[in-house]
């Protein structure tokens, strides 16, 4: 509940949150007695606070979850306000039969989680499902916390069950071109996304005043790190763009994707499933993408620090990360570049 860390001036720092507040205070004292003998002064009264009967409201976790859905309706997705009521309707069945619907918001423990936690992987549910409804209900706990229904947030003090990420795959150049030829329409939007190493969602916001066709480069906007840079663009998206371009600086030169993302942010990902499912290729996402052009330049003998600019990493070591092992053949035919210095 509260801790203490020595400063660099030599001084000893309490940090602790007041329940009554939600204000984190961090006072600082001489000696290190001084500030273990505060430390317990706080300690107690928070737990003494915690376990007063004015601490906390009489508010029925039902109503609790009807109250934060009606807060968020509109200003969530449908889809996230869906999951949202999904993972709370899981957890109220688990719960509703030892304690029908009379269980209090504050009368939730760290072992009804966990026993949740149990008893969704017994019934098969996959790791990332779990980890996926133990988040909802955190979120669920801190936003009681904030309208004073609860002084603690229980959910975090179980650890959530490790998920297994399922490993990025490369597609071949026969895949790939077989992808190209059944895409249709999002033709262009692969593309785009092979030659510039681009994430899902970054082509969505180029506009034509990004696009200079003259010097054959448009300005790349990273939305995971919020960094821009001018990045050449590959002859046959210039071609693309050049039937493209409307002349409205503000037009957006993927619409079609951007609406349709915003109406479902699966929906782009959806398309790729439905065209590999169709064409019998082994299921991957869009990101896979990214990965297929690093590794083909990494295979054609590129300077990983050119692969690193492309893929637009900060590190060196994330770009050897998108890079595929090298097959046998290469380490062979490495070694007989080398020669054998022990030779006579």
């Amino acid at each position: 509940m509260a801790t203490v860390r020595k400063l660099p001036t030599g001084k000893y720092q309490v940090s602790y949150i007041d329940p009554r507040t939600r204000k984190r205070h961090r006072p600082s004292f001489d000696t290190k007695k001084d500030a273990r003998d505060f430390k317990k002064k706080v300690e107690a009264e928070i737990t003494l606070f915690k376990l007063s009967p004015s601490a906390v409201s009489d508010t029925l976790l039902k109503d609790a979850i009807n109250r934060f859905l009606e807060q968020i309706r509109t200003t969530r997705r449908s889809r996230t306000f869906e999951r949202y009521r999904e993972h709370f309707r899981n957890f109220r069945r688990f719960v509703d039969p030892s304690y029908g619907d009379n269980l209090l918001l504050s009368d939730i423990r760290p072992s009804h989680i966990e026993q949740f936690k149990a008893a969704r992987l017994t019934l098969g549910r996959s790791e990332t499902t779990v980890a996926n409804e133990m988040t909802s209900l955190g979120t669920l706990m801190r936003w009681a916390m904030r309208m004073g229904m609860i002084t603690e947030n229980v959910v975090p003090l179980v650890p959530k069950p490790k998920t297994r990420r399922q490993p990025l795959r490369v597609y071949t150049l026969d895949e790939w071109s077989r992808i190209l030829d059944a895409a249709g329409n999002r033709r262009f939007y692969y593309l785009w996304l092979y030659w510039t190493g681009s994430r899902l969602r970054d082509p969505l916001v180029i506009q034509e005043k990004h696009i200079k066709l003259e010097d054959g480069t448009f300005l790349y906007q990273n939305l995971k790190t919020g960094e821009e840079e001018d990045f050449p663009l590959h002859p046959s998206l210039v071609e693309g763009l050049r039937e493209r371009l409307i002349g409205n600086p503000d037009a957006y030169i993927f619409q079609a994707e951007r609406d349709l993302d915003h109406r479902n942010r699966n929906a782009l990902l959806d398309e790729m499933h439905s065209i590999q499912s169709r064409l019998g290729i082994p299921r991957g996402g869009i990101h896979d993408i990214k990965r297929t052009v690093l590794t083909h330049l990494g295979q054609a003998g590129i300077n990983p620090y050119v692969v690193q600019r492309i893929g637009h990493h900060k590190s060196l070591e994330t770009t050897m990360d998108y890079l595929n092992q090298p097959e046998l053949d290469r380490i062979r035919a490495a070694f007989r570049e080398l020669g054998d210095p022990s030779a006579p």
